[in-house]
C-alpha cells in the first residue's frame, strides 16, 4: 500500500516538474515561424526583423517559412494542425480573424491557437494610380459612379483588411468596381504599379516610397487620426466614411495546447525583439507602430475580431464562399 502511494506521489510530482523542465530546455532546436504571405512583402519584412532578434534571445535559429495562398488560410491551417510543442508558430494578422467570415476554413481563430504576443499595428492608405484623373475620395467616388465596373481595386486576399475596406467603400459609397484578390500585398502592389490595377488600400511600409515617387496618389488614411508620415492626407472619417477606420495588426501564435511555460518563453523573446531599438526603427520605417502585448491581450483581440467580422460580412451582404 505504501509503495503504491509513494509511486502515485512520485508520478504526481513528475507531472508538476516536467513542464518546468521542458521550458528550461526549450528551445533545443530551431524554431520555425510560418508566414502565410509571399516572400518580399511588408508582412514578410516585419517578421524577419523580429525573428533576427528572437534568435539571439532564444539561442536557436528562428526560421521563416512562407506558405502563402487562400487569403492566409494555407499557412494558418498548417500551423493549427502542427504539434503544440512551440517549434512551429504562426505569424498571424487581421486576415486570420477575417477570413472565416467570408470563406470556409479548417481552423478556428480562438480554439485552435494559443496567443503569444502582438508585434505591430499598421494603418492602411487608400491610393490610386497617378494617371487616374482623381485627387480626392469624392472625385474617386464620382469617377466610379460615372464609369461603373471600370476601376479595378486590388486586395491582399479574400477576407483580408484590404478586402473588407474595399467592400465597405463599395457599400457606403454606392459605387461599382471590381475587387480583385491577390495572394498577398506584394503581388497586388506589383499589378498596381504595372497599370493592371487602378486603386488599392496598402500599408505605408510598402506604398510609402511610391507615394513619394509620384507613381501613386494617396487619397486618405484609414485610421482615427492623420498619419505623421502623411500629415496632409485626410482620414476616411474626415471625409465622411468613419466606418473605414481599420488598423491592421500582426502577432505571433502557437498551436492550441502548447505548454504555458513554452508560451511564456516565446512571449519574452517576442517582447524583447519588439522593444529592441533597432527592430523598432525597422518597424517604424515600414510604416508600422511596434505593439507587443500580453498573450491575454492578444487572445482577447482575436476573440473580439472573430465575433466582429461575421457581423460585418452580414451587414455588407457578403456570403462565405
Amino acid at each position: 500500500m505504501k509503495k503504491r502511494l509513494f509511486a502515485a506521489l512520485a508520478a504526481s510530482a513528475l507531472l508538476i516538474v516536467a513542464p518546468a523542465l521542458y521550458a528550461q530546455q526549450f528551445p533545443s532546436k530551431p524554431v520555425r515561424i510560418v508566414a502565410p504571405y509571399p516572400p518580399g512583402g511588408p508582412s514578410d519584412s516585419v517578421i524577419r526583423a523580429v525573428a533576427e532578434r528572437m534568435r539571439v534571445t532564444l539561442g536557436q535559429p528562428v526560421l521563416i517559412e512562407n506558405k502563402p495562398g487562400a487569403g492566409t488560410a494555407i499557412g494558418s491551417d498548417y500551423v493549427a494542425a502542427s504539434p503544440p510543442d512551440g517549434y512551429t508558430l504562426l505569424f498571424a494578422g487581421s486576415a486570420m480573424t477575417m477570413l472565416p467570415a467570408v470563406a470556409k476554413v479548417n481552423y478556428d481563430p480562438v480554439k485552435n491557437f494559443a496567443p503569444i504576443s502582438g508585434i505591430l499595428e499598421l494603418a492602411e492608405v487608400l491610393v490610386v494610380r497617378s494617371d487616374l484623373p482623381v485627387t480626392s475620395v469624392k472625385e474617386l467616388v464620382d469617377y466610379m459612379k460615372k464609369n461603373p465596373g471600370k476601376v479595378n481595386f486590388a486586395n491582399a486576399g479574400t477576407g483580408t483588411v484590404t478586402y473588407f475596406q474595399a467592400e465597405e467603400l463599395r457599400a457606403f459609397s454606392g459605387t461599382d468596381f471590381t475587387n480583385v484578390p491577390y495572394k498577398g500585398a506584394a503581388p497586388a502592389l506589383q499589378d498596381l504599379l504595372g497599370g493592371r490595377i487602378q486603386a488599392t488600400y496598402d500599408g505605408m511600409s510598402s506604398i510609402g516610397p511610391h507615394i513619394s515617387s509620384g507613381a501613386v496618389r494617396a487619397l486618405a488614411v484609414a485610421m482615427p487620426r492623420r498619419s505623421s508620415a502623411l500629415p496632409n492626407v485626410p482620414t476616411m472619417a474626415e471625409i465622411g466614411y468613419p466606418q473605414q477606420e481599420a488598423v491592421a495588426w500582426a502577432g505571433l501564435l502557437a498551436p492550441a495546447g502548447t505548454p504555458k511555460e513554452v508560451i511564456e518563453r516565446l512571449h519574452l523573446a517576442v517582447v524583447d525583439a519588439v522593444n529592441d531599438p533597432g527592430v523598432q526603427t525597422r518597424l517604424r520605417g515600414m510604416g508600422g507602430e511596434p505593439a507587443s502585448s500580453t498573450p491575454e491581450a492578444l487572445g482577447e483581440r482575436v476573440r473580439r475580431e472573430t465575433e466582429k467580422w461575421p457581423r460585418m460580412a452580414r451587414t455588407l451582404g457578403i456570403k462565405p464562399e
